[in-house]
């Protein structure tokens, strides 16, 4: 299920909400100033001007709380949350990967049926393409065209505008990871198994620039600089690739986890790193 966050209330003074838990009894007083997106508990009939009230006489735990656009502070206060609206309701299992498609929307790729679905701007969903390959991991755009990456064969694909699909290459028993585009169009891809950075040099054009230490290169991102950072499972690494002289990858850091799932960048210019393991309390 896609699920589309935005703020229960319209502005702070909105959310005029006060909680408190006694010994026996969850009392719950909403000022009568009105939700923006409807009522918190109760019918919509409920909401009318001046207090409303709500006495539940059985005390229970906030752990069993299902909140709907609230949510609690670390000192237990009632504060404005997210709420979720559901986009897409019936369809694929699951959905890897979802990127802006440039006018306010998204696009989303899934498994297991190779589906690729477009979400506008007003949140309508649409069956965008669908490809052979059954997972699709990694998309990027490229102007009005969409590539996918796919596992387990390796198979990239181009999207048009009107939602064409044309096979644009392929990796032999490999997973396409992610992939990146560079603001020149160089195309670059991550992918596994081994680890392994390839660039997109043109239809049936995969060119191998440096296969790493690791199972898997699951993410990629361009550096200011211009120098590629992977980042990998299997072990969990991070490499600086200079695009100049690919062969020789520099390692930045070795996680103590198994796999770095993704590398983002911050507004002061730093780089995060998620890092995940098969452990209990590794991540």
């Amino acid at each position: 299920m896609i699920r589309n966050l935005r703020s229960c209330f319209a502005s702070p003074a909105r959310a005029a909400l006060v909680a408190t838990l006694g010994r026996s009894a969850l009392v719950l007083v909403m000022l009568g100033l009105g939700l923006a997106t409807g009522a918190l508990i109760g019918p919509a009939g409920a909401r009318a001007a001046g207090p409303v009230h709500w006495d539940y006489p059985e005390s229970f735990s906030f752990d069993l709380l299902e909140l709907t656009g609230v949510a609690f502070d670390s000192n237990g206060h009632l504060m404005p949350g997210l709420s979720a609206q559901s986009l897409i309701d019936a369809g694929p299992e699951v959905f890897w990967r979802v990127v802006s498609d440039g006018d306010g929307g998204i696009f989303v790729g899934s498994g297991h049926d190779g589906q690729i679905w477009r979400i506008d701007a007003d949140g309508v969903a649409k069956l965008w393409a669908e490809v052979e390959g059954p997972e699709v991991f990694s998309l990027v755009t490229a102007g009005d065209d969409l590539f996918a990456g796919c596992g387990p064969s390796g198979q990239l694909y181009r999207i048009d505008a009107e939602g064409q699909v044309t096979l644009w290459g392929q990796l032999t028993d490999s997973y396409i990871w992610a992939q990146v585009r560079a603001e020149n169009g160089a195309h670059y891809l991550a992918v596994g198994s081994p680890a392994a950075i390839y660039r997109v040099d043109g239809q049936d054009q995969l060119t191998e620039l440096v296969v790493l230490p690791a199972f898997n290169a699951l993410d990629l991102a361009l550096a200011d600089d211009g120098t590629l950072l992977v980042a990998t499972q299997g072990p969990g690494l991070i490499y600086r690739i200079d695009l100049g002289a690919p062969e020789r990858p520099q390692l930045l850091f070795e996680a103590k986890q198994d796999e770095v799932r993704q590398l983002l960048t911050g507004p002061d210019g730093q780089w995060y790193a998620l890092a995940l393991a098969a452990e209990e309390g590794a991540m």
